[in-house]
């Protein structure tokens, strides 16, 4: 919701279930589109794959992730480019080469983590709720919210 909403909601308690109406609305046209029934039935398919089916897709979506990852957003890139500079070859297409992501990072420089072919104005923003005292902006796209 919108700060603008958030201070409507919290100013005018009598409107609280209509906004609330439409953030749901919202969200579930968000989240569900034409092809989510197909995704639900694609998602209990996998239920019985066997283990060396899971293993190959797991192994395949990982690569490809990865791949995106140290070609198309910027904190990445430019990791990897760093890297480079170092001499070091190692293959961005397999975890263990990859440091462990610290929280500080995405915290300081949120927008580095967006992917460069995607636009976050066209994106639902999220912020955790920082148990630890410091919350974290992200960004999803419809795509991967109705994946998830």
């Amino acid at each position: 919701m919108s700060s603008l909403g958030i201070q409507i909601y919290d100013a005018v308690p009598p409107l609280r279930p209509i906004l609330a109406s439409a953030r749901g609305y919202f969200l579930r046209r968000w989240r569900y589109g034409r092809d989510a029934e197909r995704a639900a039935e694609a998602a209990l398919e996998r239920e019985r794959w066997s283990a060396p089916q899971w293993q190959a897709w797991q192994q395949e979506q990982l690569v490809r992730v990865l791949s995106r990852a140290a070609r198309r957003v910027p904190y990445y890139r430019a990791q990897w480019a760093e890297r480079r500079r170092r001499g070091d070859r190692s293959s961005p297409e397999i975890l263990e080469n990859w440091p462990i992501l610290e929280k500080d990072a995405v915290r300081t420089a949120p927008a580095a983590f967006v992917a460069d072919d995607c636009n976050i104005a066209r994106m639902h923003g999220e912020t955790t709720s920082g148990t630890t005292g410091q919350p974290m902006r992200l960004w999803f796209s419809k795509e991967t919210s109705r994946a998830w």
